[in-house]
């Protein structure tokens, strides 16, 4: 649960949960709960604790396995991706593997242990880098890379095969398709309390096109307000009345 960081918000709260456990007879476990502060006045947040019997608990922290955290994302905080490609792909060792079955593991394990954080997050330039590195290196010597093993280029190895290559995806190309997706979803106004709050907060009955990437607004709606320039060439519009048309 999100809210403003007064006293009068978290005794909002406390009421609301009085009165899921009177209805349902379910009692929410306070020991297990946990509250964390953004930007809150230290004497609001005490007056809060007092209020609300909960553990302070410190950003950033994780929630379905990806941290939550307002600022950029940067490399320490997308290490783990790493340090998971590498334990799987490490598990294999002991394994013979021809080259043929090394790629059928890279595009159907290694190309998808990212696939979530690429959905929540524009991953920095260096993750990206670093684990096409894990996977070239596997595909070519399934284990560290050698020099002279390679032979071919990466970026022509990750070609679809119609145009001669493997097949294997690019992350930064299937990160920027995953965050497209959320524009897409404001444009098509889908179901969701998320693209609702950011119609009304944000959109605001404007344009979708017109809205600018202040440098006020967080770190993820500026990567998916980045996206215009890349996007909108792909953007069809059906004429209707014109009543709720922008593109």
């Amino acid at each position: 649960m999100f809210a403003r960081g007064d006293v009068s918000s978290a005794r909002v709260i406390m009421e609301g949960l009085d009165k899921f456990k009177n209805m349902s007879g379910l009692v929410p476990s306070m020991a297990k709960s946990t509250v964390f502060f953004g930007n809150v006045k230290r004497e609001d947040k005490q007056s809060i604790l007092q209020l609300m019997p909960f553990e302070e608990g410190s950003l950033p922290f994780r929630r379905l396995g990806v941290p939550l955290i307002s600022s950029r994302l940067v490399y320490k905080d997308c290490k783990i991706l790493i340090e998971r490609l590498v334990s799987r792909k490490d598990s294999w060792k002991n394994k013979t593997l021809s080259f043929a079955g090394r790629l059928q593991l890279i595009k159907s394990v290694l190309s998808s242990m990212h696939i979530f954080w690429a959905f929540v997050f524009t991953l920095p330039a260096r993750i990206t880098a670093d684990l096409e590195k894990k996977m070239r290196a596997f595909l070519w010597c399934q284990g560290p890379m050698k020099q002279g093993r390679a032979k071919v280029k990466w970026s022509d190895v990750c070609r679809q095969k119609f145009e001669g290559g493997l097949g294997i995806r690019r992350i930064r190309d299937m990160n920027m398709g995953l965050m497209t997706n959320h524009v897409w979803s404001l444009l098509t106004r889908r179901n969701s309390i998320w693209v609702e709050w950011i119609h009304v907060h944000k959109v605001k009955d404007q344009s979708f096109w017109q809205i600018p990437a202040r440098g006020n607004s967080s770190t993820g709606w500026r990567n998916i307000m980045n996206l215009h320039d890349r996007i909108r060439p792909f953007i069809v519009s059906k004429i209707g009345d014109g009543s709720s048309t922008y593109a």
